[in-house]
């Protein structure tokens, strides 16, 4: 049997049952976008003017642009300054997203 999840506590899984009246998905809300997120912008701060991918650990585009909002929300809470988020397009592929430490995509 595996470890449950530190967030997902039998009192919590209880909750989400009684409310919801189903499991949750054990794979969902273990931290692992949270925990990228904080990555890519400790990452971006250590190596200033760098854009640093943002790439979620579910392979979909759609995944890679939730997390670039949570890297902005953090961004945002955090109140860091100097720290640009944006994505980028080639013809043809499918968008990249970037954070920056330093220097915004514009310049």
């Amino acid at each position: 049997m595996s470890k449950l999840n530190p967030l997902h506590t039998p009192e919590m899984i209880a909750y989400v049952i009684s409310t919801t009246g189903e499991y949750f998905d054990s794979k969902r809300g273990s931290g692992r976008s949270t925990a990228l997120a904080l990555h890519y912008i400790s990452d971006a701060i250590g190596h200033p003017r760098v854009p640093i991918r943002i790439k979620d650990h579910h392979d979909s585009v759609q995944a890679d642009r939730q997390l670039a909002e949570i890297v902005k929300m953090m961004i945002s809470k955090l109140e860091l300054k100097h720290m640009y988020v944006w994505d980028q397009v080639h013809q043809g592929d499918r968008p990249k997203f970037y954070v920056s430490f330093g220097k915004s995509p514009n310049r």
